[in-house]
């Protein structure tokens, strides 16, 4: 039998896998006006653990279905079953050009962890958000390594 927790990380791998295209076109990526704005949003919509919201602003819809992604929502929800309360970024790189990676943990007072990487570009009409990925273990959040 596949754990919740094995069957949530594997939830999260494929929504990284099957949004990385959109995220890749220039049309479907997220903008922000500035990095204030982003974390704002980053903040905000994974501390209510609001999943469905962040998956929707990053274009997943073009993606995944509603039923998806509330499945995914409702994964997430059984692992994570307060708000994350707790931020930290601890992890930012300027990889040169205006491309930044950067990692971002989430928790709660229970003791659950949401680790979030994402890709960004800063152009001169605001910070793009090219890829994300999350996942409960910290491991497992770098893909652009």
């Amino acid at each position: 039998m596949i754990s919740p927790l094995r069957c949530g990380l594997a939830l999260i791998a494929i929504l990284t896998a099957a949004c990385s295209v959109a995220w890749a076109q220039e049309d479907r990526v997220s903008r922000f006006d500035d990095y204030e704005e982003y974390a704002r949003f980053m903040d905000e919509t994974i501390e209510a653990r609001d999943y469905i919201t962040l998956l929707n602003r990053i274009g997943a819809a073009d993606e995944m279905t509603v039923q998806q992604m509330q499945g995914l929502k409702a994964q997430l929800d059984s692992l994570i079953q307060s708000d994350l309360d707790q931020v930290t970024v601890w992890r930012q790189i300027d990889l040169g050009g205006g491309m930044q990676q950067e990692v971002r943990s989430y928790w709660t007072g229970d003791v659950s962890y949401l680790h979030v990487a994402t890709l960004l570009h800063k152009r001169p009409d605001g910070l793009v958000l090219l890829e994300v990925s999350m996942n409960t273990r910290a491991r497992n959040v770098f893909p652009f390594d």
